[in-house]
């Protein structure tokens, strides 16, 4: 997943982690593509990291992984923004071109959208 993601991944706002390292115990990884300044998501992050952290909860080898892929136009908003998650994300220096390139390969074309992928083949499931 590092050609799809990026080298790097963050793990909090002012940690980042390399991608492959942080990925490897995951069996399906979910991309969030999201941004702050989109209403519907604001109001559907929290519900999904209310359900990701039962996850983690109830079992904490679940293998799911979530990545933000944000939309978001600054750094401060995507920050702010960011600091609202408990899962991984592309860097903002990196997450433009990132987010074209996944945009195009799942066929996202608006946001909220989530898309679910096999960890081992990285096709969506």
């Amino acid at each position: 997943f590092n050609s799809s993601f990026g080298p790097n991944l963050l793990s909090n706002v002012n940690l980042k982690r390399d991608t492959a390292d942080t990925l490897t115990n995951a069996r399906l990884i979910g991309l969030y593509f999201s941004a702050h300044w989109c209403g519907p998501c604001r109001q559907f992050t929290p519900m999904l990291a209310e359900m990701y952290d039962h996850l983690k909860e109830k079992s904490p080898t679940h293998g799911i992984e979530i990545v933000f892929v944000s939309g978001d136009r600054d750094e401060q908003s995507f920050n702010q923004y960011y600091e609202t998650m408990p899962w991984k994300a592309i860097p903002f220096d990196q997450s433009q071109f990132v987010k074209q390139a996944l945009n195009v390969t799942y066929g996202v074309r608006g946001i909220p959208a989530f898309v679910v992928l096999d960890a081992v083949s990285g096709q969506v499931v």
